[in-house]
């Protein structure tokens, strides 16, 4: 009952239908002056951008459409995105931002979780505003780059309320780094925070990634003792000696880099993630400096699940990706998603409001308690 409704309001549905039909009749007949015949199969109205299906002559090679995507953009009056060819489609695909945003709230991901699925949270809807979800074990790190208000920070605030509403402080312990001092503090009376403070300072960092790295080690003897090959089978064996997972976020991983010894914690952070999936810990590490100077090769090798929000350029995309595509974005949550294969998801928008109802609620019950 904290968290606000969404609403699908019609009138903006209507609107957004009218936009797309306008400009894809404008990229049909801009195909066609190159002499490249498509008709339009369909039309998809998803939460912040619409997916233009075309039917293309066979005898018309794909990559001619490509060598005109830039006049394809001024016909559609804005930036867009190909599919050439749509995912397990022969259709092509194009991507256009809507008109206007119908925003789904944190509430909506939340309610199409189950008790009983182990996917505990909704990393975002896609085109038909179903919902994508994960369990954090699944990941088993995850790295989040992109520009100032593409959508970082709301995202990790509905990770966080997620895990608020979906798991006890037994199941799952955080560990929340944010050197701004304002993104995360929020959360200083949440339940579930290891040592139950903020990491607010680079030196702060280093001391718990060092404590991390000793407790990785001390959970690779149990499980050695026990024979067990993770936290998961040492779980069910023991359930009255539970070990919670460890989430550990960092909201601006460039940042890291301030402190004395910065290499030594980088080090570290590498090996943690490296090694430490089997006993249950994992790394959210996010960037608004997605360059090859802050996530560098051997970040990317132990972070296989990416999300890229808006970046700048082609360059920042492959970088954070290995694919292009997160430079023709509209922003405000708009994200793609990677593990192997790239798709598109809107993220569940939390308000400050919401945060700060649902942190005074865990504040007061827990003084009760």
């Amino acid at each position: 009952d904290l968290l606000k409704d969404s609403h699908d309001d019609e009138d903006v549905r209507a609107e957004n239908e009218q936009n797309a039909a306008e400009i894809a009749e404008a990229i049909r007949k801009k195909l066609e002056t190159f002499g490249i015949e498509v008709t339009l199969d369909e039309q998809t109205i998803g939460p912040c951008y619409t997916l233009l299906s075309y039917n293309l002559d066979s005898k018309t090679p794909v990559a001619k459409i490509s060598s005109v995507s830039g006049d394809l953009e001024m016909a559609a009056r804005g930036g867009i995105r190909l599919l050439l060819p749509i995912p397990g489609t022969d259709k092509i695909g194009v991507e256009i931002t809507n008109k206007r945003r119908s925003t789904i709230g944190v509430k909506e991901g939340i309610k199409t979780l189950s008790p009983v699925d182990e996917n505990k949270l909704c990393f975002g809807f896609d085109i038909k505003r179903e919902a994508f979800r994960k369990s954090p074990d699944s990941l088993p790190n995850l790295l989040i780059g992109g520009t100032t208000g593409s959508g970082k920070s709301v995202f990790l605030h509905s990770l966080i309320m997620q895990i608020a509403y979906n798991y006890a402080p037994q199941d799952i312990r955080l560990v929340l780094m944010d050197f701004k001092r304002v993104e995360l503090a929020w959360y200083k009376k949440l339940p579930h925070l290891v040592k139950g403070e903020i990491i607010d300072e680079p030196e702060k960092a280093s001391e718990m990634i060092e404590k991390l790295t000793a407790e990785m080690s001390k959970r690779y003897r149990l499980l050695e003792e026990n024979s067990v090959r993770n936290i998961s089978e040492y779980n069910e064996l023991y359930p009255q000696r539970k070990l919670p997972m460890i989430l550990v976020i960092i909201d601006e991983y460039a940042d890291i880099n301030q402190c004395d010894g910065a290499k030594l914690t980088e080090s570290r952070i590498m090996q943690l993630m490296r090694k430490s999936r089997a006993c249950g810990i994992h790394f959210v590490v996010a960037t608004q400096r997605p360059s090859v100077e802050v996530i560098k090769g051997d970040i990317k090798a132990n972070i296989p699940s990416r999300i890229a929000m808006k970046v700048p350029s082609n360059i920042d995309s492959r970088n954070i990706l290995d694919a292009s595509g997160a430079e023709k974005l509209s922003g405000k949550g708009d994200f793609l998603f990677s593990d192997g294969t790239v798709c598109r998801l809107q993220s569940p928008y939390v308000s400050p409001e919401e945060i700060k109802d649902v942190m005074k609620w865990i504040g007061e019950n827990n003084k009760n308690e």
